[in-house]
């Protein structure tokens, strides 16, 4: 990659895919991950990104804003059948007692003939997640159930 390092990648993980997500910023770090997961359900080079959906989730700390927005596009999955490609994190802050993230995802919908069929997503998890920032990159580290 030209930006010098990768945006993600997977670990072994017995029930569960592991993903470590990375980015230079904590915005683009949960844009990678919301990507990385959509990669574990398909291609995401074969997704083009023609609907958008916008994405604003709080928690009660980080991680759980966090895990909200990336379930929010799950949930899309599940319910839409809408497979992304694109993310953008417009914001990230802590508001008052609340950590909020603002973005938004563009896919379209599922077609299997289009989109290679990999892995179902059950839900993200709170399983091995950590956030870090070494050597000027963030490292989002988290399990999703299969």
């Amino acid at each position: 990659m030209s930006n010098g390092f990768k945006p993600f990648e997977f670990e072994e993980h017995t029930a569960d895919v592991i993903i470590r997500a990375y980015g230079r910023t904590l915005e683009e770090t949960i844009a990678n991950a919301a990507r990385a997961v959509f990669e574990v359900i398909t291609d995401t080079s074969k997704v083009e990104p023609k609907e958008c959906r916008r994405v604003e989730e709080r928690g009660i700390d980080l991680y759980q804003a966090i895990l909200r927005w990336l379930e929010d596009f799950l949930v899309m999955f599940d319910s839409e059948g809408l497979v992304f490609s694109k993310f953008k994190v417009e914001r990230v802050e802590k508001e008052g007692e609340e950590y909020i993230i603002v973005g938004e995802g563009c896919g379209e919908p599922f077609d299997p003939e289009k989109h290679e069929p990999r892995t179902i997503v059950k839900a993200i998890t709170y399983h091995e997640m950590k956030l870090e920032k070494n050597d000027g990159l963030w490292v989002l580290r988290f399990a999703v159930d299969i």
